[in-house]
Formats: structure tokens, C-alpha cells, sequence
């Protein structure tokens, strides 16, 4: 059985001619890349594989790709197994979070706001069975809250448009149209 440093020893010695000659356009250097890259990828995002939206080797070939993809900003000068496995950990744990987001977004509140733009959609209440809207919200929300609301949500402005007619900074007002959606959508599960 190989160890792992022998197996990084092996890379650190065969990838750099591979990587030139990648730069240089080779399409046979690519899958030699990805041949030898592929298990040491994988035996490094191994740990993250219960905590992954997708399967291991599909991640595995996403880091791969992306390697081949920025390949010119390797510098062969500099620890070439420190910026792959860098790369590797970051990207596994991109697809950590976004697996845990996802897990955490799977909620009722989540899924009957996800994908809606529109007031109407907002609330999954058909428009017409609300007569007057503006106090269907301020039933819920408060008088700042409401007018985020309907600037975002009813007249479609962005949330830059919003900061500049406000005055708030834009990290301000997006915090406050993501707490007024949330207030307002707690609201309507209760």
C-alpha cells in the first residue's frame, strides 16, 4: 500500500511537465492531470462526503475542472500540492455550506417564500381575497417594514434603489427587507 507521502512525492514530481503542458494547450495533458489528480482529490474531501449535496466523485471532478479551468494561476515556483489541496478543502466546504443552507432552507417558511417576487406570491394568498394590502401588512410589520415590503417586493425596486431613496446603506437595508420577509412570513404560518 502507497502512502500519502509518496503519493504527494509522485504528484509534486509528474505535475509540473503536466501543468506546462496544459498551459500550452495539450488536451491529452488534461486527462493526465485529472487521472492523477483524481484519487488524491478524493482522499482529501473524503471526510465531507456525508455532508455534500452531491456524490463524492462528482465534486471531485468539479475541483478537477476548476484546477484545469484556473490552471494559469498555479505558479510552479510555489507549492503546487498546497494550492490543489487548498482548492480541494475550499470547494468541499463550499459544498458543505451550501448543502447545510439548503438543509436549513427546507423549511416552511422558506419554501412558501422561495422563487415569489410578487406580493400576491409573497403570501400565497391570491391578491383579490385581500382588499386593502398595505394594511394586510401593517397588521404584521411595522410602518418602516411595510414600506421595504412593498418597495421590493410590489414596485420591484433593488435593494441599491431602496438604500438611495431610504438613506440607509445598502448593508442596512438588505438586512431589514430580509427581517420584514421573515416577520411577515412568521406571521402567516402562525
Amino acid at each position: 500500500m502507497t502512502s500519502r507521502k509518496e503519493v504527494v512525492d509522485f504528484l509534486k514530481s509528474e505535475l509540473p511537465d503536466v501543468i506546462t503542458d496544459i498551459k500550452n494547450g495539450s488536451y491529452e495533458a488534461k486527462n493526465t492531470f485529472t487521472t492523477l489528480l483524481f484519487p488524491y482529490v478524493k482522499s482529501v474531501v473524503y471526510k465531507y462526503r456525508n455532508t455534500i449535496d452531491e456524490d463524492l466523485d462528482g465534486l471531485v471532478n468539479f475541483i478537477i475542472a476548476k484546477l484545469i479551468y484556473n490552471i494559469n494561476d498555479i505558479d510552479l515556483d510555489k507549492p503546487i500540492m498546497s494550492y490543489i489541496t487548498r482548492t480541494a478543502i475550499n470547494q468541499a466546504i463550499d459544498q458543505h455550506r451550501k448543502y447545510t443552507n439548503n438543509k436549513a432552507n427546507d423549511t416552511i417558511e422558506y419554501q412558501a417564500f422561495r422563487d415569489y417576487d410578487t406580493l400576491e406570491n409573497l403570501t400565497g394568498i391570491n391578491i383579490s381575497d385581500i382588499h386593502d394590502v398595505k394594511s394586510s401588512l401593517s397588521n404584521y410589520l411595522d410602518k418602516e417594514q411595510v414600506s421595504l415590503i412593498e418597495l421590493f417586493y410590489i414596485e420591484n425596486k433593488t435593494t441599491l434603489e431602496i438604500a438611495h431613496l431610504t438613506g440607509n446603506s445598502l448593508n442596512y437595508t438588505t438586512k431589514a427587507i430580509k427581517n420584514a420577509r421573515e416577520n411577515f412570513i412568521r406571521a402567516l404560518v402562525k
